[in-house]
């Protein structure tokens, strides 16, 4: 006999109900958002599901009880962007490393690591004298107690990646777990990364041989896979550091469509098939919401289930004759003021 689930549809679908309004697009809460806790702790479950359980059943829509708790309250989802990738380009969420968020890990690791790279091509990726001061740390960063010259947390990563881009349209989408200055190693710096793209893994080592000096451009050599004449998943950047505080501004002033259409005519070439950093409409829109939320002071974690707000309402002196009705399946709310309703009754 097949092995019989913890929580039956039923009672799963009912308890999701609870908190529909995390629910109710096609954006989920954050990975470690409280309300993943919340329903874990339902009374209801009576602990038969551990918090990983929650958030693996409910993001995968396991025995579609997502599906049916949205119907049932009459939620309809429509899916802003046709997803090419299963990799999360906000990377707060992913279930991938930290190298995928290009978190600058400084370790120890000798120069010798991924000394077979050596063998791929070489690409000469030019980095203005403007930019490299904005991505070079002055300040030494302290890792393990130790101190080490390097590049800027969330700068480097995203102007190195975007001049790669630039200068040599690979298709990959490079992500890096270290960047290093040595000064007195066989090179000045050298950064490690891969391709984001699950099927590609393309590992990349860039390297800055000898020091840069105070004025003139800066060359990294970056060997890797050729990968601009070979076919390639639609992989994105992550959008984080300052970049994502860029594109945040920008998104104030004009819809995602838009920032997005701009976006492709600069940086995508004729026999492109897309770009690193033309993100997908729902990482913009989700970068907008964040910006939207911060000003109006409220914490994501924080948000209240609002229907469990609106019943509340409802029994409230305050709002009293105000709602007229509520119910969940489908959910609606009738309400009006006092004097609308007096001259409804005229």
């Amino acid at each position: 006999m097949p092995p019989v689930a913890a929580v039956p549809v039923d009672l799963a679908v009912k308890v999701l109900k609870k908190y529909i309004a995390h629910f109710a697009n096609d954006e989920f809460p954050q990975w470690k958002s409280e309300v993943w806790k919340k329903i874990a702790n339902d009374p209801e479950l009576e602990g038969k599901w551990s918090i990983g359980s929650v958030r693996t059943n409910v993001r995968e829509d396991r025995r579609g009880i997502l599906s049916e708790a949205r119907r049932q309250c009459g939620i309809t989802v429509n899916i802003i962007s046709n997803k090419k990738s299963n990799v999360n380009e906000n990377c707060d969420i992913s279930k991938e490393s930290h190298e995928d968020c290009d978190e600058d890990n400084l370790n120890e690791e000798s120069d010798s690591e991924n000394d077979d790279i050596h063998k791929h091509e070489r690409f000469t990726v030019e980095i203005s004298r403007d930019l490299w001061n904005e991505i070079h740390s002055l300040q030494p960063l302290v890792y393990k107690g130790r101190k080490y010259v390097g590049f800027k947390p969330k700068v480097w990563t995203n102007a190195v990646s975007n001049a790669f881009w630039k200068q040599h349209h690979l298709k990959c989408a490079f992500v890096f777990k270290r960047g290093r200055i040595t000064q007195h190693g066989r090179s000045y710096a050298t950064i490690i990364g891969r391709c984001r793209a699950k099927d590609c893994h393309n590992p990349v080592k860039g390297i800055i041989k000898d020091c840069p000096g105070e004025v003139g451009p800066v060359y990294i050599e970056m060997f890797c896979r050729d990968t601009r004449f070979v076919k390639h998943e639609d992989v994105k950047r992550p959008l984080n550091g300052t970049e994502r505080l860029k594109v945040q501004a920008e998104l104030l002033k004009t819809h995602a469509s838009a920032w997005r259409k701009e976006k492709a005519k600069d940086n995508i070439d004729p026999g492109d098939t897309g770009s690193p950093f033309v993100y997908n409409l729902n990482t913009l829109h989700q970068a907008k919401k964040e910006t939207n939320i911060k000003k109006l002071g409220i914490k994501t974690d924080d948000m209240r289930d609002m229907i469990l707000a609106i019943r509340n309402m409802y029994v409230d002196p305050s709002y009293v004759n105000s709602i007229l009705a509520i119910g969940d399946t489908p959910f609606y709310v009738f309400y009006a003021t006092p004097t609308a309703i007096y001259f409804l009754n005229l």
